[in-house]
């Protein structure tokens, strides 16, 4: 017995067709209708008598393409008929499940996955977390420019990401906006506006982030690898890294702010597309000379020099001397005293992150922040 077969026996409930579905549709015992439904649905899943041969050819380098990049499919030797509904049933899925199944499966093949005995995982936690662990592992050196690691221990290693590149490495296994390949304008909003960390267990796998924002929206939130918004009582983390926590938050620097102008550009190139196309790779500013930023130069010199790497020249050279304020202060809202220890001890804690303290209830529970994506 093949292994094919032996799968079908063991899932049933996902070995069935699309004639089966018809079959159940037809509703007779005898499948009067079939024939019908079969000649009056065929032709959506004929891509040429469906779109017509001209406009076929469009979509069908669509769909090819969703089918290698997204979804990790061989498309070698498949037909049109083939790929639009393969194409048009992974449509349904979740997108950032099949993004973790390709990614582990490409991991594993590397021998980057420690687990690597594939009946064992259970659920996409476990595959996420693996996913994550793996790609510490993977080009390091290459990444090492690309980061401000910010703290590491033997558990957890605390960086605050540069560029895309090294926001989507370390962030991995999670569905974190600032992750997306679709949209990278969301890491690019974060890594101009203020404080974007990331914590990252290297022992479990469990990761979460930290965004505190530098400008007038006096932002500070809390990420779970879902992207759910959640309170910092809620994470799995250590006591002694609440200090670390809080010494990072006091920075007064943004993301770009830690970054060269080169890796700046590189940002642009990555995040934006008009960028993309006036240099269409990073490997072309080896060509043109960087120059050291001194923010007492003249303005006319600064921007002349910086205009050579950027068409938005002006754009580039106010947002590099633009001075950041001090990091505004988290208000402490006044809550009832209590003699419980478990609440003075999380009132300590909150106040020395300068995280602000609300609906607290006597019971240790309490109302987290409104769920909104981290993008």
């Amino acid at each position: 017995m093949s292994k094919i077969t032996e799968i079908k026996k063991q899932y049933p409930e996902l070995n069935i067709s699309i004639i089966d579905l018809f079959s159940k549709f037809d509703g007779t015992k005898t499948n009067k209708y079939l024939p019908l439904l079969c000649k009056l649905f065929v032709y959506r899943f004929q891509p040429k008598k469906m779109w017509g041969e001209k406009d076929s050819i469009n979509e069908m380098t669509h769909i090819k393409d969703r089918l290698i990049n997204d979804y990790g499919f061989n498309t070698e030797g498949m037909s049109d008929n083939e790929m639009y509904s393969y194409y048009v049933f992974m449509d349904h899925f979740n997108s950032d499940d099949v993004r973790d199944i390709i990614s582990f499966r490409k991991f594993n093949e590397r021998g980057l996955i420690s687990n690597n005995d594939v009946t064992s995982y259970q659920t996409f936690e476990e595959i996420r977390a693996s996913v994550g662990l793996a790609a510490l592992k993977d080009d390091e050196k290459i990444m090492k420019s690309q980061v401000v690691k910010e703290y590491e221990d033997d558990v957890w290693l605390v960086l605050r990401p540069l560029t895309f590149g090294s926001s989507s490495k370390y962030g991995a296994g999670t569905k974190w906006c600032t992750t997306y390949q679709n949209d990278k304008q969301y890491f690019e909003r974060y890594w101009r506006r203020g404080i974007l960390v990331y914590f990252i267990n290297k022992i479990t796998g469990l990761k979460f982030a930290v965004f505190k924002s530098l400008d007038d929206e006096k932002e500070l939130s809390f990420w779970n690898a879902a992207d759910q918004r959640v309170d910092f009582l809620e994470l799995t983390i250590e006591d002694y890294m609440f200090p670390i926590v809080k010494n990072i938050l006091k920075s007064d620097k943004t993301n770009k702010d830690l970054c060269s102008v080169k890796i700046q550009i590189q940002v642009e190139i990555e995040c934006n597309r008009s960028m993309s196309k006036s240099l269409r790779s990073i490997e072309e500013l080896d060509e043109v000379p960087m120059p050291r930023i001194n923010f007492e130069m003249e303005d006319r010199t600064v921007e002349s020099r910086v205009f050579q790497l950027r068409p938005q020249g002006r754009e580039i050279r106010d947002e590099i001397e633009s001075i950041m304020e001090e990091p505004m202060g988290y208000e402490t809202e006044v809550v009832e005293e209590n003699n419980s220890a478990i609440r003075r001890r999380i009132q300590n804690i909150r106040e020395s992150l300068g995280l602000r303290i609300q609906n607290i209830e006597i019971e240790g529970t309490h109302q987290v922040g409104e769920e909104d994506c981290q993008g």
